[in-house]
C-alpha cells in the first residue's frame, strides 16, 4: 500500500505523494478497475451463452467473476466521485471494497474445494445449487455482514486514493481483512 500521508507528531500529518501523483494512483487503480470489470463480464457472458461450459467448477468461477465485478466497480469509483459526495461515495466504496475483496478470496477456497470433490474424490458434486447454497452462506453472508457492521460502526472514510477503514481503526483493517486472508 502508498503511504499517503506521515504523521509527523500527534497533531499534524504531512503528505507523502503530491496532489498529481495522488491523480495519477487514482487514475491507474480506476484503469486496472476497469480492465477487471470488462474481463469479468467476459467470463460471465461466456458461461451464460456457452451452455456446454456450465459445469460445477465453472459456476464456481462465475460466482467468483461477480464477486470481482463489484470489487471493478469499487475501483472505478475515483477521487473525482469521492470529493462530489465525501460521505455517500466513500461509504458504498469501502463497503464494496470490504465486502468483496474478501468474497473473492473465498470463492477461490469454494473452486479449490470443488476441484479436490471431482478431481480428488472422483466425483462430480451431486447438486449444485446446494453447493452454491453453503458456499453463499459461507462467502457472500459472512463478509457481506462484516462490512455491514463496520458501516453502522461508522469506521470508514478516505484514506487517500480511496475509501476503506480510517486510520484511528487500523486494527480493525488486520481483524477483518488481512487475518481472515492468511
Amino acid at each position: 500500500m502508498i503511504p499517503l500521508y506521515r504523521v509527523a507528531s500527534n497533531e499534524t500529518t504531512t503528505r507523502v505523494l503530491t496532489e498529481a501523483q495522488v491523480d495519477l494512483v487514482g487514475l491507474i487503480v480506476r484503469a486496472i478497475g476497469s480492465v477487471s470489470l470488462i474481463c469479468s463480464l467476459s467470463v460471465l457472458l461466456t458461461v451464460v451463452i456457452l451452455r456446454q461450459l456450465r459445469t460445477v467448477p465453472n459456476f464456481v468461477l462465475t460466482c467468483s467473476s461477480v464477486a470481482n465485478i463489484f470489487s471493478s466497480i469499487a475501483s472505478i469509483i475515483g477521487p473525482n466521485e469521492i470529493s462530489l459526495d465525501p460521505r455517500g461515495y466513500c461509504q458504498a466504496q469501502a463497503f464494496l471494497y470490504q465486502t468483496f475483496r474478501q468474497f473473492e478470496c473465498c470463492w477461490f477456497l469454494a473452486m479449490v474445494i470443488t476441484v479436490w470433490i471431482a478431481f480428488g474424490k472422483q466425483s462430480e458434486p451431486k447438486n449444485p445449487w446446494r453447493w452454491f447454497c453453503v458456499y453463499a452462506a459461507a462467502f457472500i453472508v459472512l463478509p457481506m455482514a462484516v462490512a455491514a457492521v463496520l458501516l453502522a460502526m461508522d469506521v470508514y472514510g478516505n484514506i487517500g486514493v480511496w475509501c476503506w477503514i480510517e486510520r484511528d481503526h487500523h486494527y480493525l483493517s488486520v481483524a477483518t481483512f488481512t487475518s481472515p486472508r492468511v
